[in-house]
């Protein structure tokens, strides 16, 4: 029998984690940035110290929203890692990065604990 999730989560599946932490999302924005030259945050310094402050405690509260709720897509319930970096995305450059093609495999090289098909459905989200 396949083992599913060591499939999906390729080489990494070890490591793989399902919890995204906001460092986590920040690093794979900036890596979608940088692979595409398109500037996708603003106020990074700002952003990095939130995040140096308040990481934690987002971070816990993701987690207990997470284990809370049931699989069920709801912007309602964007969980405070999400909310906190919607609120430092660039939409001018979202709407850039919409007709460009994403390079998935090189974006997964780059993160640690998440295979292509993890940051794929993370930014889809």
């Amino acid at each position: 029998m396949r083992d599913k999730y060591r499939h999906i989560g390729e080489e990494k599946s070890e490591k793989r984690s399902k919890f995204w932490t906001v460092e986590e999302l920040t690093k794979l924005v900036k890596t979608i940035a940088k692979a595409t030259d398109v500037k996708l945050l603003k106020n990074r310094k700002e952003m990095r110290k939130e995040i140096e402050a308040r990481g934690e405690e987002l971070n816990e509260s993701s987690i207990r929203l997470g284990s809370s709720q049931q699989r069920v897509r709801n912007t309602a319930n964007i969980d405070a890692n999400m909310r906190f970096l919607i609120s430092y995305l660039n939409y001018d450059g979202l709407n850039k990065l919409s007709s460009l093609s994403i390079p998935w495999t090189n974006i997964a090289e780059k993160m640690s604990t998440k295979s292509k098909d993890d940051c794929k459905n993370k930014w889809t989200q």
